[in-house]
């Protein structure tokens, strides 16, 4: 079995969404995933496009969190993200991930429905990430599966 590229996505930078992001790495199995966390705007699209699937952490309002993704959200207008899978996890708004999800609509990602909602740090968080890592792997592998 191949490893896939697992990218995680956090706005802002925060050593709260650094945290987040870490717990969330380790929730994927690293023999299959080769994971990258990066803070938003200072990522590419070339990051996008070469991962398999793409976490996006996001804490604040929709609009808060505009300005950390904006150079993605523009470049997510021309891009063809076929066969990948984006994923949203969030911090108390749960419409966070509201004008992601729009901007990527048209760019052939496949979209996990189910948000996770992040709360403080502690075991709950750490439950609540592993059992939603679970579900975004079983939903990545029956989306490959049903391609095969």
């Amino acid at each position: 079995m191949s490893m896939d590229n697992l990218l995680i996505l956090y706005a802002p930078d925060s050593p709260e969404n650094r945290s987040v992001a870490s717990e969330l790495a380790v929730c994927f199995d690293p023999g299959r995933y080769a994971v990258t966390a990066k803070h938003a705007a200072r990522s590419s699209i070339t990051d996008v496009a070469a991962a398999d699937l793409v976490v996006f952490c996001l804490q604040g309002s929709d609009a808060g969190t505009t300005v950390d993704f904006s150079e993605l959200t523009r470049t997510f207008a021309a891009a063809n993200l076929a066969g990948r899978v984006a994923a949203f996890a969030s911090f108390g708004d749960q419409n966070a991930s509201g004008r992601l999800r729009a901007a990527l609509s048209d760019t052939d990602i496949t979209q996990f429905r189910e948000e996770a909602a992040l709360s403080q740090a502690g075991s709950e968080r750490a439950q609540v990430l592993k059992r939603w890592a679970q579900q975004l792997v079983s939903f990545q592998r029956a989306l490959r599966d049903a391609r095969e």
